[in-house]
């Protein structure tokens, strides 16, 4: 039986990323283009995962299904241990687990900080062959860049992800379409190795223009925004969340069809309410006094922890009324916390 979480206030952890512009990448996850997967060979299945019970082989792909990881913190060497984990075997293993699915998931979601720290090319490389393993499977995956990655080092390894499409210079957008919602990845980080994150003033123009298309459309369609770092009001140099939470909420909060948002940074898996000025762990405490919130899910991490929190990824299962339940899958089968639920909105 899924445990289903109480919201509560943990954004504790140590000290971890000016927006310059926006690009965008739209993805259509259609059931034609996703549904034919290629058969993987023994040798295959070895080179790219550790874990895999079988040899992955052409399944069928579940267009509501969508796998997120964050904080998966990949160094060059696969075997480097970091804070009593090896971030790169943790990842070979879950992608092993991934490709076993049945069904697949229309497509893989990295959250941000996927390598190291400080965003180095052959970081990035070994990621690469990683998650080359999705390429070969034929599972479409997707970036938000957090405050440990480099867009430019990421680009040299991946130059096939770089966006053709540029809204302003620098920043990535990515626009993930399923049949009931459509998952927007955005851009939050400053500069590599710099704790804060913010989307910048062009990034949340082009979030209120890109929502006002969709009105003008008539696209009643569930919207779900991600990015690296929670939303935490406030600006600092010590603070590690997004510099312009409350711009962002006052773009997207009176927007029915916003259902909530999704990020990493803390390495916690934990669901929040955030109101213009706060975020609150009750739920439903605020609601009658200020009715106008976002939800969110902390996405839980890969690589190294800072409590006792669990280690893994989360499955993210879309509804016909654009709502979202998030699965926790953990690295150790035996954590009781696998299995958990939470919701969106």
């Amino acid at each position: 039986m899924p445990i289903e979480h109480d919201e509560s206030w943990r954004f504790s952890r140590r000290g971890f990323g000016k927006v310059l512009g926006t690009s965008a990448i739209t993805v259509g996850l259609s059931w034609n283009l996703l549904r034919h997967t290629p058969r993987l060979s023994a040798k295959e299945a070895a080179e790219n995962s550790n874990s895999a019970d079988s040899i992955p082989s052409a399944k069928s792909v579940d267009p509501n299904l969508i796998v997120w990881f964050s904080d998966t913190h990949v160094p060059a060497d696969v075997n480097e241990e970091i804070n009593k984990t090896c971030p790169a075997q943790n990842l070979i293993q879950a992608m092993g687990r991934v490709v076993a699915m049945n069904p697949r998931p229309a497509a893989v979601c990295f959250c941000g900080d996927t390598v190291k720290l400080e965003g180095k090319v052959e970081d990035y490389r070994t990621f690469r062959q990683i998650v080359s393993v999705l390429d070969t499977a034929g599972i479409p995956w997707f970036v938000a860049f957090g405050n440990h990655d480099n867009r430019e080092a990421f680009y040299e390894v991946f130059p096939e992800k770089k966006p053709t499409t540029v809204y302003a210079p620098d920043h990535l957008i990515t626009i993930v379409e399923t049949p009931y919602a459509d998952l927007i990845l955005l851009d939050s980080l400053i500069r590599t190795n710099y704790t804060p994150g913010e989307f910048g003033k062009e990034q949340i123009q082009w979030i209120k223009n890109e929502l006002a298309r969709r009105k003008e459309g008539k696209e009643a369609k569930s919207v779900y925004f991600a990015a690296h770092h929670p939303l935490v009001p406030g600006k600092s140099e010590e603070h590690s969340g997004l510099w312009d939470t409350d711009f962002f909420l006052n773009v997207v909060v009176d927007d029915p069809e916003v259902k909530g948002y999704i990020f990493g940074h803390s390495h916690t898996w934990e669901r929040y309410k955030t109101f213009a000025g706060m975020t609150l762990p009750i739920p439903g405490i605020m609601d009658a006094f200020v009715p106008k919130h976002l939800t969110s899910v902390n996405l839980p991490a890969l690589g190294w922890l800072f409590a006792d929190q669990p280690r893994g990824w989360t499955e993210m299962r879309i509804a016909e009324d654009g709502t979202a339940t998030f699965t926790l899958k953990t690295l150790d089968p035996t954590d009781k916390r696998d299995g958990s639920v939470y919701r969106l909105p």
